[in-house]
């Protein structure tokens, strides 16, 4: 194998498993199997099955390894493929019950919060007695996971939802967490939180 063609064998392995993927919208994860398909297909053009030298014992074509490749981009691409229609199933079962209207309205969560506690990744949202937890928490991880699939496009007037953000109903459902694993957006998160609840006491 050529040291060109190991190394783009090496490259497609590590994309594969990049972590990045969790932030890519349903229309990204598609235009990358396109992407990688259109890839798979120049390689396969230049595989020339007549080009192995029948001198040899064992006859080698050096073309075959165009073949590999683009087995690779392949691979690569149902697995992006995968990753769309498993963002489309998440959406719906988070929102199986909403409109695709309701589905964009960002969830007001102000009127139920009492305290706002910052912790590391985000903020801790501590709900006035009698709150409903359980259906403020639907809410909002169906507006999450919408927004997620749309790549936030339009939904910026909703603080508190960035791309590596989620949201956890804890105790017994009387406290919603909002972390992001990227540092930069947990220190939006608490920055949106601070504006919206500037008026409520620390607890």
């Amino acid at each position: 194998m050529s040291f060109g063609i190991a190394n783009r064998l090496i490259l497609l392995a590590m994309a594969s498993g990049c972590a990045h993927w969790d932030f890519l919208t349903q229309s990204e994860h598609r235009a990358a199997a396109a992407t990688e398909e259109r890839k798979a297909e120049e390689e396969r053009q230049q595989y020339v099955p007549q080009a192995a030298d029948p001198d040899l014992h064992a006859p080698y074509n050096p073309t075959a390894d165009h073949l590999r490749v683009a087995e690779a981009h392949l691979r690569v691409a149902h697995q992006h493929t995968q990753a769309a229609l498993q963002e489309q199933r998440f959406e719906d079962e988070a929102c199986a019950s909403l409109s695709t209207q309701a589905r964009a309205s960002c969830p007001l969560v102000s009127g139920a919060v009492q305290t706002v506690e910052e912790i590391r990744g985000g903020v801790r949202l501590h709900l006035k007695p009698g709150s409903n937890g359980a259906e403020l928490i639907a809410r909002m991880r169906c507006h999450l996971a919408f927004a997620r699939a749309r790549g936030f496009e339009g939904l910026s007037g909703c603080p508190l939802y960035y791309r590596s953000a989620g949201v956890d109903l804890v105790g017994l459902g009387e406290v919603i967490e909002v972390r992001a694993t990227e540092t930069a957006a947990a220190a939006a998160i608490r920055r949106d939180a601070r504006e919206i609840f500037a008026s409520l006491p620390s607890p």
